[in-house]
């Protein structure tokens, strides 16, 4: 019964995440569509950001936010390794897979093209912090 009740909760999870993926993925497109540059923004995780709530009893992410843009020079590569993480965890869901982070790091540690020699992500922290922005982003964590 316990099984039960937990692959339920964990679909209906999944479900969550991936009609969340679906919808950044849509306002992605649009922005295209529109010709605009596209853009993904997420709460700051940082010290300043960072809030006692009493009536709970631990620390919370506060509201300030930063806006990453593909066509920022300083922001294109974190913009794109962003939705590489996106398109893979959909893909996992939607083909009732799991991996581990160290899993979907490896997954994504390609060289971008054949003729330039840079790798998506060099080093899993590179990943990790991305992964941990895309759940905050998305309210899934």
């Amino acid at each position: 019964m316990r099984k039960k009740k937990a692959k339920k909760r964990w679909m209906l999870m999944n479900k969550a995440v991936l009609e969340k993926l679906r919808s950044l993925g849509k306002k992605i497109t649009e922005e295209i569509e529109r010709g605009e540059s596209p853009t993904f923004e997420t709460p700051l995780r940082t010290k300043a950001n960072t809030i006692y709530d009493e009536g709970l009893g631990c620390l919370r992410i506060g509201d300030k936010k930063e806006t990453r843009k593909f066509l920022s020079m300083s922001q294109a590569k974190t913009f794109m390794q962003t939705m590489a993480i996106a398109a893979k965890t959909k893909k996992f869901i939607e083909e009732e897979l799991h991996t581990s982070i160290r899993g979907l790091f490896y997954q994504l540690k390609f060289t971008l093209g054949e003729d330039i020699e840079e790798d998506l992500f060099s080093e899993q922290s590179e990943s990790n912090a991305l992964i941990e922005d895309l759940e905050v982003a998305l309210g899934i964590k």
